[in-house]
């Protein structure tokens, strides 16, 4: 959430997003090196994924330039919801890769967390009167 709210900040503040988050990465890896000072070899018997790093280093800052579109075009409280509903595919990882067991309260649990979510991206057609979602469509009455 804070995320979004800076994005939104930046932008009514001019503030180029592109420039900020390529300022950003190059700020956050300068500090790492210089402060944590990581150790780039390899363990013995092991190979560093510099590809992994490599292809985050194209996801991530893609996915920030996502979210800003998120945020300019739908709001910070709809972006964020979205962004969270990427949860499911962990969820769903966790179940059909993993073999973790659904139980009870986990079930309801999840069923909550996402009923939730889908009514945070269902936005009413007016502000004043109370509003629900039937069919992917916001019906007020």
């Amino acid at each position: 959430m804070a995320v979004s709210v800076l994005l939104k900040v930046a932008r009514r503040q001019g503030v180029d997003i592109r420039q900020a988050i390529a300022f950003n990465y190059v700020v956050a890896c300068a500090l790492t090196w210089f402060l944590l000072a990581p150790a780039l070899e390899p363990k013995a018997g092991q190979q560093f994924p510099w590809v992994l790093f490599a292809i985050l280093g194209v996801i991530l800052p893609v996915l920030f330039m996502i979210m800003s579109r998120g945020v300019e075009y739908a709001g910070i409280v709809r972006a964020d919801a979205a962004q969270r509903l990427s949860l499911f595919l962990t969820v769903l990882a966790s179940f059909v890769l993993f073999g973790e067991a659904l139980s009870v309260n986990r079930g309801l649990s999840l069923a909550l967390a996402f009923a939730a979510l889908f009514c945070l991206l269902c936005k009413p057609q007016t502000p004043h009167r109370a509003s629900t979602c039937a069919r992917g469509h916001c019906i007020s009455f």
